[in-house]
């Protein structure tokens, strides 16, 4: 066999093994953390391998500048990676209470690696040989460097394997961290026994093959105990299966998963983009989403947080969100649920409606009149406030000589003539029957109720009822009023004085009619 088709087969496999595993953490999700250090790993793998394979090829005198540039950088940055991805996947499986002084140690070996290629003090000459077909560094005071940082790397990797196993509570990360611990232990184990038996002389450089064999059975735990897949890989089914929107964004708002729920409900919104924000597109939407998202990292957990979200057609959606903040490993994300309550929103206000307004008038009922002024009294006991009482009169011929359609018309012109006579916050209502009431809160002097009694009077007389053309008449009220606190401090007790005082209008009002009558025969 030639020399160049063993360089392609010792080479070439791993080469080529990495490629796929590179191919297939693609596929998966790369907005995770240890998705994207497996791939730089397996990527500088890649190219300290092309480089090895390289170096056997040329000649010896520039095979200290590949190893230099080539080879060392990315072997060395293949165990950091390693090293970091080990320590992301303890941390996800164990509580690490030294975290901050095991993650600056990772990168040891980087800082080792650089103090030796650059320092002019450090011993790096490299010189190389030839012994049949491969091409080997000459021993020198470097190899204690490299011995140095290759135990170095292997303590520290065998230390976060065990302390893991100890500290997890969880049967499948034991599982896992045994699987990775013993596994790991046995290929350093042979990387010992080809250095000792002086068999690193078969192949060139075997921290290369310790790298490869590294990321080999990462992945394979990876795979055996789906260590890595994307959440929704993870949580697909429930995902697609959950009756509400589900969406679960970074802490850059980039959108990580999302379910179909949640894609044909941000499509009504506008196109579903990647980033939450994007998605949004308007300016009112995105303050919304802001809110929402400031409230969820301080909260940690919301339920039932109403928003409002524009459409595309500028129509306002209630939104009813349950959120939380979650912790995968040292990743955060916003876990956000979803639900559209437009129509119930609309259906509550519309039952809030019914029980507190007059179905006929529109105006105020009864129990929310009653309610309304018996809380005002209590909480501003010392502030003048009136209640005005009005009572059609002959609202009962009208009803017997025109029918009781135009009877209702007819109230639902008093409840018009009101409204329009008393501004807010004063509050109008009907009683019941042809009775209609005014409170009027906060007044400055009797003169103001005074006043308002005198402009219903006349807006009764300026606007008379008509109906058709063909039926016109004007509607007199009788009214009565009452002034708290003077004539009462309680719902009650304002109600008798107004009534007694109404009931003596509608006498003298009569009394007048029968005068005019009597003057008219």
């Amino acid at each position: 066999m030639q020399p160049l088709h063993i360089y392609l087969l010792v080479y070439g496999i791993p080469i080529f093994i990495l490629f796929i595993i590179l191919v297939i953490l693609f596929t998966k999700n790369m907005t995770l953390l240890e998705n994207r250090l497996l791939c730089v790993i397996t990527g500088v793998l890649i190219f300290a391998f092309s480089g090895e394979f390289a170096r056997q090829l040329i000649a010896l005198k520039y095979n200290p500048l590949i190893s230099k540039a080539i080879v060392g950088p990315f072997i060395v940055l293949a165990m950091v990676g390693t090293l970091h991805l080990i320590y992301t996947l303890v941390a996800k499986n164990a509580k690490i209470h030294f975290r901050k002084a095991l993650y600056y140690m990772l990168y040891t070996p980087l800082l080792v690696q650089l103090f030796i290629s650059l320092s002019p003090i450090a011993p790096v000459q490299q010189s190389y040989e030839r012994i049949g077909i491969w091409t080997y560094r000459i021993a020198h005071s470097y190899n204690i460097w490299a011995h140095s940082l290759t135990t170095f790397t292997i303590c520290i990797t065998l230390f976060m394997f065990i302390y893991g196993f100890f500290k997890t509570t969880i049967s499948i990360s034991k599982q896992l961290l045994l699987f990775l611990a013993t596994s790991y232990t046995c290929i350093v184990l042979g990387y010992i026994a080809v250095l000792s038996l002086g068999m690193n002389k078969l192949i060139p450089l075997p921290m290369l093959l310790l790298n490869f064999f590294t990321v080999v059975l990462l992945t394979i735990g990876i795979r055996k105990f789906d260590l890595m897949p994307s959440i929704g890989q993870r949580y697909r089914l429930v995902f697609e299966l959950m009756p509400v929107a589900i969406t679960v964004v970074d802490c850059k708002l980039n959108i990580i998963e999302i379910n179909d729920r949640a894609r044909r409900f941000l499509a009504s919104q506008e196109a579903c983009e990647e980033n939450l924000l994007v998605a949004a597109r308007s300016e009112f939407n995105q303050q919304q989403i802001h809110m929402l998202i400031t409230t969820i990292r301080e909260k940690q957990l919301i339920h039932n947080y109403i928003i409002d979200l524009k459409s595309r057609d500028g129509s306002i959606l209630k939104v009813s969100i349950d959120a939380t903040f979650i912790t995968l490993g040292i990743e955060k994300y916003y876990y956000i649920m979803w639900r559209e309550i437009t129509a119930e929103f609309e259906r509550e206000n519309l039952i809030k409606h019914l029980a507190y307004h007059d179905s006929l008038t529109g105006i105020y009922n009864r129990a929310y009149f009653v309610e309304y002024v018996t809380q005002h009294l209590m909480l501003n006991p010392t502030q003048q406030n009136a209640l005005i009482l009005l009572d059609l009169n002959y609202f009962k011929q009208i009803n017997d000589t025109y029918g009781h359609q135009i009877g209702d018309f007819v109230l639902q012109h008093v409840a018009n003539i009101l409204t329009l006579c008393i501004p807010a916050p004063h509050k109008v209502a009907r009683l019941g029957g042809d009775e209609f009431t005014v409170f009027l809160q906060t007044l400055d002097h009797e003169e103001e109720l005074l006043h308002y009694v005198d402009t219903i009077r006349q807006a009764f007389k300026a606007q008379p009822f008509t109906h058709e053309e063909n039926i016109s008449f004007e509607v007199s009220p009788s009214i009565g009023y009452s002034l708290a606190p003077y004539e009462g401090k309680s719902f009650e007790e304002l109600f008798h004085v107004a009534d007694f005082s109404m009931y003596a209008d509608k006498k003298r009002i009569k009394t007048m009619m029968k005068e005019k009558q009597s003057k008219n025969i």
